[in-house]
């Protein structure tokens, strides 16, 4: 198991101790021996308030963990923000009294009910080689930084990588035909249709699901294990905010001179939105979720500057009309749109005659991670949506802002 982190992303950079120091974000921590699976099955994993102050103080001694519960000014870079310590005597006084419990067999167990559901251009088998392809260690950031390029322009390059070539291969070998079908392909044109996008563009078409619990619920205090898991959804939206890909996002569906939509544009823009979200609720669907919630998906750090206020509209006409159409056996499902509130309301309001839904709509502003760990605890099957990016869903980095709860990412 590791933590990895890396320039521009804190997944993954191959870096030297000193490189890693300098580097801010999140340290790269290796658990360097696995888990004796068998010998540890009756063990149980306890996160609590007592045992981190038990750990800090055997890790720093007695007097530092005092200095941390009563001086620290945290981090440097918040200079004159941080003018005080936080001025407590236990670790309690943060995290609460409860205690959060977990038995390695149980964690076997949920790591083995993981899933990945994809969308039509990308076939299972294609999928899983694709993905071995561009998680190795060695090649990630460099396969990360080449997100925006379409897939054939890999093959195409006078000097392929081991995509392009691997790429190439189902284009050009004698037995092409063959192999594509092998893949999962139903034609040359279905292939072909899935090279000419890139990472970046296929990634919204992949959920990843993943049944477990958060160990904090409200204010981040630490609560007990809920009679049910939780299931983390890790699905992207359209990036239109980050280099390169953004750049390739833009141009297909906007007029960057006139800042508004291409003719057509806008309607193939919320069907792809729409796609996105029919696997997300296909994923809460097989593991029997009834309550789903999610906070807003691709309105925050991947909003356009333009039209702002209409790609808000199209993401929640996207979830409601696909809530419309399809039946999930969902009874309730809890969105928090954050900064698009006005616009969900709006889209609602505006189709209020229109849209019949299949289930009942909340919309609320609460903390996303405490609102589904309270509906677990009240043994209701749930599921929590975090907004992720190519580098998770396509890269094999599962999607790292579980700790925005409200959408603020």
């Amino acid at each position: 198991t590791e933590v990895r982190t890396a320039q521009g992303h804190y997944e993954y950079e191959e870096q030297t101790e000193a490189e890693r120091k300098k580097l801010p974000g999140l340290p790269a921590v290796r658990l360097r021996g696995r888990l004796d699976r068998e010998a540890d099955k009756s063990k149980t994993v306890e996160i609590s308030a007592a045992k981190v102050e038990e750990h800090v103080r055997n890790l720093y001694g007695a007097a530092e963990l005092r200095h941390l519960l009563r001086d620290w000014k945290n981090f440097k870079k918040y200079g004159e923000k941080a003018t005080r310590g936080l001025g407590v005597k236990h670790v309690s006084d943060i995290f609460g009294e409860e205690k959060f419990e977990i038995s390695f067999k149980e964690l076997e167990n949920l790591e083995k009910e993981i899933r990945i559901f994809t969308g039509p251009d990308l076939p299972e088998r294609f999928y899983l080689y694709l993905v071995g392809i561009v998680s190795k260690d060695s090649k990630v950031q460099f396969y990360f930084e080449r997100r925006a390029v379409p897939l054939i322009w890999l093959a195409q390059s006078t000097n392929p990588c081991t995509l392009g070539r691997f790429i190439k291969k189902l284009l050009d070998a004698k037995d092409a035909e063959h192999q594509r079908k092998d893949f999962g392909f139903l034609s040359y044109e279905h292939f072909l249709g899935t090279v000419q996008q890139s990472l970046t563009e296929l990634s919204t078409q992949v959920c990843v699901a993943c049944p477990g619990y958060f160990f904090v619920g409200n204010h981040n205090q630490i609560v007990k294990k809920p009679e049910n898991p939780v299931l983390f959804i890790s699905a992207t939206g359209i990036d239109f905010n980050a280099g390169a890909s953004a750049r390739a996002e833009l141009s297909k569906y906007f007029y960057a001179d006139l800042k508004k939509f291409k003719p057509g544009a806008r309607d193939s823009f919320k069907a792809r939105i729409k796609r996105t979200y029919h696997g997300i609720f296909t994923a809460c669907q097989h593991f029997g979720v009834t309550h789903p919630t999610a906070i807003a998906m691709g309105l925050g750090m991947f909003l356009p500057e333009i039209e702002k206020e209409d790609v808000m509209a199209v993401y929640h006409e996207a979830i409601f009309e696909v809530l419309c159409e399809n039946d999930y056996g969902f009874n309730t499902f809890f969105l928090n749109p954050a900064r698009a509130t006005p616009a969900a309301k709006k889209v609602l309001e505006d189709n209020k005659d229109k849209y019949h839904f299949r289930c009942k709509m909340l919309l609320h502003s609460k903390d996303g991670k405490a609102l589904a760990s309270e509906l677990a605890s009240r043994g209701f099957r749930t599921s929590f949506l975090n907004p992720s990016d190519c580098i998770a869903v396509m890269q094999g980095c599962i999607g790292y802002w579980w700790a925005c709860g409200m959408g603020e990412r």
